[in-house]
């Protein structure tokens, strides 16, 4: 296996920018692609027509913490297989944001689709869009996002993620505020018979959630197509448009 791969750090104060365009990272033993900032530090890195398959780790690993930020921006990016998650997204007291178009296969992550997690005033902001593009197939779950006393954005237009063995979505807010759009997505397994956990399963402990899902299929769930569990004065705001939810 090719142990090589993309890591890219800024330590204290400093100021990184890293630009892949026409490249293979294919078949890494570890993060086919690893950028952090730390310590009042910013990473910016710019990804077009990059494949990032098969990796050891994460296809994407991001990290952000001691005040520091994190900008990731591009297009045409693959990262199938990936022994762990798809796209992982840290933030400590910190920002990310994430902006990809022409998102392509990120099938078959052996834990997670995409992973963020946000703490300690965090802000973590993740908009991708597909072309189509496809996080299908994880291990654990589609999407799996935790925010404690943060905020987040997660903006996702044309992309599946289909057949997810726990949650197709899964978010976790305690005294946090989440915005997000999803239009032309599908949560759904395979069917006929019912399977995985809960199409989306939504857990707010004093916190707010604004989402709007446009012509997203939640079909065939082995538990609840939408669950939400609500204490602390939260609040959910969703509509759902468009869509299908059957035989969950």
């Amino acid at each position: 296996m090719n142990k090589s791969h993309q890591v890219a750090s800024a330590n204290t104060n400093s100021l990184l920018q890293v630009n892949l365009g026409n490249t293979a990272i294919n078949n890494v033993g570890l993060d086919a692609l690893n950028l952090n900032a730390t310590n009042g530090s910013l990473a910016i890195g710019t990804v077009n027509t990059v494949s990032l398959n098969s990796a050891g780790d994460d296809a994407i690993d991001l990290s952000a913490t001691v005040g520091s930020q994190v900008r990731l921006t591009g297009s045409g990016v693959t990262g199938a297989n990936a022994t762990a998650n798809g796209l992982l997204a840290n933030a400590d007291a910190s920002r990310i944001d994430v902006n990809l178009t022409q998102v392509g296969s990120f099938n078959n992550a052996g834990t997670d689709g995409i992973q963020f997690t946000g703490t300690s005033g965090s802000l973590v902001n993740l908009v991708l869009s597909g072309a189509p593009g496809s996080f299908d197939g994880a291990g654990a779950n589609g999407i799996n996002g935790t925010l404690t006393n943060s905020n987040g954005t997660l903006n996702i237009n044309n992309i599946t993620f289909r057949n997810a063995v726990v949650d197709a979505l899964h978010l976790n807010l305690t005294n946090a505020i989440l915005a997000s759009t999803i239009t032309g997505s599908d949560f759904s397994r395979p069917g006929p018979a019912p399977s995985g956990d809960d199409g989306i399963d939504l857990s707010l402990n004093g916190s707010v959630a604004n989402m709007h899902l446009t012509n997203t299929a939640i079909n065939n769930a082995g538990d609840d197509a939408i669950h939400v569990d609500s204490i602390n004065a939260s609040l959910l705001n969703m509509k759902y448009t468009g869509g299908s939810l059957v035989n969950a």
